[in-house]
């Protein structure tokens, strides 16, 4: 006996599949063959039980001690008839039963797809060789021959055998030797594929189960096992991609949110670099600002003492440049300015005051006065003992002040140029 699996599939196919279904295959030589008339209008289970009778009639043992099957088309006037003594399969070959989807002789390779009336299939298995033979145009052979011999027949006993099997037919028209089958695939439904050389040969559930030799209930019991264990393996399946998916998912959530934490951190640093490039960006605009506002001290000089603005009375003593915090380029300026008037306060230093804050520049001007010196003739009051040219003179005040000039304003540029360019008239002021 041979038990058959379908051909490995590849990796996924395994993966993914049922549990291995299994066919076993039986030595032919030890089952006999019998063509036994029907009722061609009956149907598969009618069939059946005539078989049944038949085999009660034929066999020499009861028929719940043998192992039978049979093969039968509708409309057929006989069947073939096959069956063996349990006996004759120990327990340990038909342990191996139970995971089978079927269990059947070799030979019922040769009923598959029947020929045309006039041809003589013949299989060689390694313990018999088996002769159908189709006379008419039925589907059921009219004759079926088998021819054991034991394992150490040589190859011209089994030739012999052949022949002597082909004789007794008399003569044919057409003789096919068929390759012993090998187990191609077994669907969930019970359908059974063999192949034999380059045939396929396709067997339907109703027909495995005719052509199987275990008892019907049997089959029945062991198709809702089956159908049970391969519902439980979809669960598992099912489960299994589940999990496998949740996985998937879990871990595709951890790699997401490790991406949004590390994308988190790159634009923490991001908006630092963005500081610092803000901060230089300022930076530079100040420095802009400072360059297109930016006077060189004679020229913010220049820009102060224009002659319409500075009195003739008023001198510049001392003066110092510098930027402020804001950059803005800052102008401070000691001048005395002189009158003839002694007590009266120096007009003539806030006439310069008024005249900077009129500047078209805008600037801020900030005064703060330092103090009054009298000189001259007259100072010290009254006239000289002796009397002098110059007695009788009124004295003379200077009038000491303090000018902080803060350009607000960028100066234009033809002041700038007009500043800088000695002797240049500078424009009048609106």
């Amino acid at each position: 006996m041979t038990t058959d699996s379908p051909a490995q599939p590849g990796l996924f196919a395994r993966l993914f599949a049922p549990p291995t279904r299994l066919a076993a295959l039986l030595p032919d030589g030890r089952f006999f063959l019998r063509i036994v008339p029907v009722e061609p209008e009956g149907d598969a289970a009618s069939v059946a039980e005539q078989v049944a009778l038949a085999l009660e009639t034929l066999a020499p043992f009861p028929i719940a001690q043998l192992y039978h099957g049979h093969y039968w088309q509708p409309g057929s006037s006989r069947a073939l008839v096959y069956a063996v003594y349990r006996k004759r399969f120990p327990a340990e070959e038909t342990s191996a039963w139970g995971e089978s989807q079927v269990v059947l002789p070799a030979f019922t390779s040769l009923l598959i797809d029947p020929p045309a009336a006039g041809t003589t299939r013949v299989l060689t298995s390694p313990d018999a060789i088996t002769v159908f033979h189709w006379g008419d145009d039925d589907l059921v052979p009219t004759h079926a021959l088998i021819h054991p011999f034991p394992p150490e027949a040589s190859e011209a006993d089994r030739a012999a055998a052949r022949d002597q099997l082909l004789r007794s037919l008399g003569s044919t028209s057409t003789v096919e030797d068929w390759d012993y089958p090998v187990l191609r695939r077994v669907t969930d439904g019970g359908e059974v594929t063999f192949a034999s050389g380059e045939r396929e040969l396709v067997v339907s559930a109703d027909l495995a189960a005719a052509l199987d030799v275990r008892d019907n209930e049997e089959i029945a019991e062991r198709r809702g096992i089956q159908r049970r264990d391969i519902l439980l393996w979809r669960v598992a399946l099912g489960m299994t991609a589940l999990i496998l998916l949740c996985g998937t998912a879990e871990g595709a959530l951890w790699f997401g949110r490790s991406k949004v934490e590390k994308l988190k951190g790159q634009i923490a640093d991001n908006k630092l670099k963005q500081t610092e490039l803000e901060g230089i960006e300022r930076n530079s605009k100040d420095a802009d600002t400072v360059l297109s506002r930016h006077l060189y001290p004679l020229e913010m000089l220049t820009l102060a003492v224009r002659g319409e603005l500075l009195p003739a009375t008023v001198a510049i003593t001392n003066m110092q440049a510098e930027l402020s915090k804001t950059f803005k380029p800052v102008l401070t300026l000691r001048a005395t300015a002189t009158t003839e008037q002694s007590g009266i306060p120096a007009q003539e230093a806030q006439k310069f005051v008024n005249a900077l804050k009129a500047m078209p520049e805008r600037p801020t001007v900030e005064f703060s006065p330092i103090g009054t010196n009298n000189t001259g003739p007259g100072a010290g009051g009254g006239r000289a003992a002796g009397g002098g040219p110059n007695s009788g003179q009124p004295p003379t005040s200077t009038y000491q002040f303090q000018v902080i000039i803060t350009f607000n304003e960028p100066i234009p540029a033809e002041t700038r140029v007009a500043a800088t360019v000695p002797g240049t008239p500078v424009p009048p002021s609106n």
